[in-house]
């Protein structure tokens, strides 16, 4: 489904995905406050993670995986249902942070 999401926003935009979202995935909270240590939201359920040093940037996105869950049971593509608004907004919204970074 990410793939699915993160191309229909390329075609909204009409660029290319340059890098696959479901590459940069981390589902896992305790692993994305690690990332992000401080800056971490706390309760987020989407968070793009930046952290830049010598050697360059690393990137990261994070989205929660009982969300995940949630729009695969009740895959939005085939039917929205008003109840999956805020988690398929929330997991468009990090896509779209990711596909403005990584083009």
């Amino acid at each position: 489904m990410l793939s699915a999401l993160q191309k229909h926003l390329c075609d909204i935009y009409q660029v290319e995905p340059g890098h696959d979202v479901r590459d940069f995935l981390v589902t896992d909270p305790s692993l994305a406050k690690t990332l992000a240590g401080e800056s971490l939201i706390p309760n987020t359920d989407e968070s793009v993670l930046l952290a830049q040093d010598d050697d360059g940037m690393a990137l990261s996105v994070y989205l929660d995986s009982q969300m995940l869950d949630r729009l695969d049971r009740d895959n939005p593509l085939q039917a929205l249902k008003i109840s999956r608004l805020n988690d398929l907004w929330t997991v468009l919204e990090g896509i779209s942070h990711f596909n403005y970074l990584v083009w």
